[in-house]
Order: C-alpha cells, then sequence, then structure tokens
C-alpha cells in the first residue's frame, strides 16, 4: 500500500510537460516609454533595456502604426541599450507608450500542448508571446497550470484567442494571465479577439486565470456552428479576473451549464455592449439555460455590470431560459461617455423597438444584489414584453442610482419623466413604440433602495411607468 501511495502522488508529475522543454523560451519584455518618430524606424526607451539579443525578435509599439494604430515589426539593429533600429517604420510619432519585444513562442507551446492528452502542461513563471490568429488549442483532458503571462501579439484581425478550446473538452486552465492585444491592434475593426474561445466545449474549467487587455472578450462562451443547435455545455468560470476588455468581461451566446462563481469583471471600455457580464445569444438555436453566477463582483463597466437580452432566442418557437444571478455586487457600473449612453448596473433588455415572435418559458431570478452608484438607475426593464421569461428579484438594493447627476435616459418621455427614471433605483418602462400590450411579470421581493448622500438625489425607490395609457406594467412589489 505504501508503494501504491507513492505511485499516486508522483503519477500527475511524471506525467506532466514543461513548455520550456518544447523551446518556448518565454523572454517577453516590456516598457511604458517608448518613443518612435514618423518615417524612421528607431525606437528609443529611456529605461534602457534593449541588448544584442533583442536583434530578431518580434517587437509591437502603441500608436506608432498607420492612424495611429499598433505597429508590428521585427527588431534589425542594436545601437545601444536605449535604442534600436527595426524592420518598418513608424506611420505616427509616439512618446511615452507601450512597447514589448520577444520571442514567437506560439509553435512551441503548441507541441507541447499537443502531446498532453490527460496530462498537465506547466508554464513557468515567464512571458510568453502568443500569436492569436494561431491560437493555443489544449488537447482534450488537459490541464493547464500558468504561472507566467500569455501575451498577444499585435493582429489585423477582428475574430481570434489566445486560448481556443472550441469543440474540446474535459480541459482546465489554472491561474496565470492572458493578455490581449488591444494596446497594439493593428486594425480597427471587428470585436471578437478573446481571450479564451470556447465553442462547442464541454466541462472546460477556468480557475483563477486574469485576462485583461483584450480586443473582444476576455471569455466568450458560444456555439461553434453559431445558427445550429450545439451550444457549449457544463463550464465552470471559478475566481477569474476579467480587466480593461474593450467589448465585455464575459459574452454568453450559448450555453447549457454555466457556473460562474467568485470573480471580478472591472473597466470594460471600447465597444458595445461594454458589460461585466452579457448573456446575449444571437440566434433561436443558442440555448441561455442553466446559469448560475455567484459571488461576483463588477465595477466600472461603461456598459453596466450585468446586460441580460434573450430576444433572439424567440425568433423560433419553443426557446427556454434559466438563470440564476446570487450574491452579486455592482459598484459604478454604467459610465459610458456622452450624454446618451450611460447605463443602469443591470439591464434587462430587447434592443429598441424590437418585438419577440415567440414566447419565452424559464425564470431568471436575481438574489442577494446589492447595486452601488451606478451612473443611471440601479436596475432597468427595457422593452421587456410579456414574451420574456418571469423575472424575480429578491433582496436586491439600490444605493445611490445616477451617482453623480450625469446620468441621463431618453425613453421618449417628458423630460421630467425622463429625469424621473434617470434618479430612480428600479425602473420598469412601457412606450408606445414598444411593440407589446403589456411587460413581462417581474416580481421585486424585499427589494430596497438607499442614498446616503450628503444631499439625496433619488427621486423614486420603483419607477414603474407606462407613457401609453393601452400597455400594461406586470410587476409585483412586495
Amino acid at each position: 500500500m505504501k508503494h501504491l501511495a507513492l505511485l499516486l502522488l508522483v503519477s500527475p508529475i511524471l506525467n506532466a510537460s514543461n513548455v520550456l522543454d518544447y523551446g518556448a523560451v518565454g523572454d517577453v519584455l516590456t516598457i511604458t516609454d517608448a518613443e518612435m518618430t514618423s518615417d524612421s524606424a528607431t525606437l528609443y526607451s529611456p529605461n534602457g533595456l534593449f541588448t544584442f539579443e533583442a536583434v530578431g525578435k518580434i517587437v509591437c509599439v502603441q500608436g506608432a502604426g498607420v492612424s495611429g494604430l499598433g505597429l508590428k515589426s521585427t527588431i534589425s539593429t542594436f545601437i545601444d541599450n536605449q535604442h534600436v533600429v527595426l524592420a518598418a517604420a513608424a506611420s505616427t510619432s509616439v512618446s511615452g507608450q507601450r512597447a514589448f519585444w520577444g520571442t514567437d513562442d506560439t509553435k512551441a507551446i503548441q507541441n507541447a500542448l499537443d502531446g498532453a492528452i490527460g496530462g498537465e502542461v506547466i508554464f513557468p513563471s515567464r512571458t510568453y508571446l502568443v500569436d492569436p490568429d494561431m491560437s493555443l488549442h489544449p488537447a482534450n483532458g488537459a490541464t493547464l497550470i500558468l504561472q507566467g503571462t500569455l501575451k498577444a501579439i499585435g493582429t489585423a484581425s477582428g475574430l481570434n484567442a489566445v486560448i481556443d478550446c472550441s469543440n474540446r473538452s474535459d480541459i482546465t486552465i489554472v491561474g496565470g494571465v492572458i493578455e490581449g492585444d488591444r494596446y497594439v491592434h493593428l486594425g480597427t475593426t471587428g470585436e471578437y479577439g478573446m481571450g479564451i474561445m470556447l465553442e462547442s466545449s464541454l466541462r472546460i474549467k477556468v480557475i483563477g486565470t486574469t485576462l485583461r487587455d483584450c480586443w473582444g472578450d476576455g471569455v466568450w462562451v458560444g456555439d461553434a456552428t453559431y445558427k445550429q443547435d450545439t451550444p457549449s455545455r457544463d463550464i465552470t468560470l471559478q475566481s477569474i479576473l476579467c480587466d480593461n476588455n474593450r467589448r465585455q468581461g464575459i459574452s454568453v451566446g450559448s450555453v447549457i451549464g454555466l457556473d460562474v462563481i467568485g470573480g471580478v469583471f472591472t473597466n470594460t471600455n471600447g465597444t458595445a455592449p461594454s458589460a461585466g457580464i452579457d448573456l446575449e445569444p444571437d440566434y433561436p438555436s443558442n440555448r441561455l439555460q442553466n446559469i448560475r453566477i455567484s459571488g461576483v463582483s463588477t465595477s466600472n463597466n461603461t456598459g453596466g455590470g450585468i446586460l441580460i437580452v434573450p430576444i433572439r432566442l424567440a425568433d423560433a418557437p419553443g426557446g427556454d431560459v434559466s438563470i440564476t444571478i446570487d450574491g452579486w455586487t455592482s459598484q459604478d457600473d454604467g459610465a459610458a461617455t456622452g450624454t446618451t449612453g450611460l447605463h443602469p448596473g443591470l439591464r434587462f433588455a430587447a434592443g429598441s423597438g424590437s418585438a419577440l415572435l415567440n414566447q419565452l418559458t424559464g425564470q431568471i431570478s436575481v438574489t442577494h444584489a446589492r447595486i452601488i452608484n451606478s451612473f443611471a438607475m440601479g436596475v432597468d426593464f427595457d422593452n421587456w414584453s410579456s414574451l420574456h421569461p418571469r423575472v424575480i428579484l429578491e433582496d436586491a438594493k439600490v444605493i445611490n442610482p445616477n451617482r453623480d447627476g450625469s446620468g441621463y435616459a431618453d425613453f421618449g418621455w417628458t423630460s421630467h419623466e425622463d429625469t424621473m427614471a434617470a434618479n430612480s433605483a428600479f425602473v420598469v418602462s412601457a412606450l408606445p413604440s414598444d411593440p407589446y400590450s403589456a411587460t413581462g411579470w417581474i416580481d421585486f421581493r424585499n427589494c430596497t433602495a438607499e442614498d446616503d448622500r450628503t444631499v439625496s438625489t433619488m427621486q423614486q425607490a420603483f419607477y414603474l411607468h407606462s407613457s401609453d395609457p393601452t400597455k400594461t406594467i406586470n410587476a409585483i412589489v412586495q
């Protein structure tokens, strides 16, 4: 028995691969004081980190490309520790910008992953350059132990991922940092540059990983075939951090069985919707089923903390929704720029003037939530028709809606009504332009609102308002 116990103890180690043994280098150096002059290929850094070994390395420079986009090149000549010459000249003069250089480790890491079916792949604490257009594709059953950083090389593609687990199963990703290319991106189009892509993926776990600076989402969970019924299933995202991603912290397009446990989703900004978490399918064959979000926090996301938009599921009969959100805290969410772009902490929406074609069944529950200092109202139901599933909010508390008075509602009501909505905690609207005669049923159970500012500006705890006498708001406040 002692020999058996020893065998069980050491077997995971014997089955582990180290990416360094497959030729990965992990030699990325990053500076934040890069200077280049338009039409010159000389890169200057007062930090003095350049060495002769930098020659031949890939280099990306923030803002030095065409029209202020990123510049991707190679280092061709070493001058001194503050100056190198690139193979391509800058198109735009820059100063005090980010730049990084290193070896492209994509192929070496993929070689390590290819042989790791059912085994562990260890990434020692270094920074590795990854080509997001090639992506890293873990083997089924693999466990990735990220002790360092995977850093995306700049690309013009709007659809890519650092790690792509599409059509893969039983993969676990633990720890580390995955960093996208938003600061050195080479194009202006697209919004699908992902840290981790899960499409038609089965039993994937991501635990304790930081996903930041992605051109699109930190994590995308969806369907590889888009219009067919092949959702991802049994996904766990535990204690992850999504920070400063351009489109979403997490986007969920199609899944049956998703657990988001703990984690922080913050500083999403750049292109709409810019939510911390967005549950929004694109096709009627997609699924939003058995989704459980617990103990998460969102903050400073320009499009709001959590966005729920299930309308496309109703494009065909049989759409069903089951979402549970518990113990969520939102802080300072909704800070979109401009006078009309401010958003609530939690938004239920169907899109302005959009009509559901079929009844959606199921239920959405939000319990034990705290929405603090949202830039507009705390919770908003916008064009939420009776064809939507029932919503239950229990023990949800909104504190200081419209935190600094800049929040603006544009429901097409009178100025007084719009101002009332923007400064209220829970808002349900019914507009003449909404294509329905009644809202969906909304149960407010033990929901409260508080204004602890020196000068209180909250106008209503519940503003359930129809500006069309032919439309009914179906809501229970208890």
